[in-house]
């Protein structure tokens, strides 16, 4: 039997509304810890916050990478990441320029992988590809 714990858990709570204020971060995180989620999914300017309002909760901090629309370059998310990860970020959804994945349109020899920089470093956040 499916238990609310084993969907809260599944559950990101997003807070990427680009009007939000700090008071309305500070109530979404103190509700993610509340209802128990997954993650609360904040914008990078937040993860800080987040990572303070949620230091002794479960819930784990996520932040988005090349938001909205995955146009940025590999280079710009790599520091994106990094900072993200330092500010306290443990979950990153990374958006992909949908226009790269086509075999068609990827250079000769592409970057070195976004994965492949952030695994090297001290602290690791679990990756996931968004696209748009």
């Amino acid at each position: 039997m499916v238990t609310y714990e084993d969907i809260a858990g599944m559950i990101d709570h997003s807070l990427l509304k680009p009007n939000l204020t700090d008071k309305e971060i500070e109530e979404g995180c103190r509700i993610a810890h509340e209802y128990r989620v997954a993650t609360v999914c904040v914008r990078p300017s937040d993860v800080r916050r987040a990572a303070e309002l949620l230091a002794q909760s479960p819930v784990r901090v996520t932040t988005v990478i090349g938001f909205p629309h995955g146009s940025t370059t590999t280079t710009a998310k790599v520091f994106e990441a990094e900072e993200a990860i330092r500010n306290g970020a443990r979950e990153l959804d990374v958006v992909l320029n949908d226009e790269h994945l086509h075999f068609t349109s990827l250079p000769a020899r592409p970057e070195r992988p976004l994965t492949h920089r952030i695994e090297s470093g001290s602290v690791q956040a679990r990756l996931r590809t968004l696209t748009t």
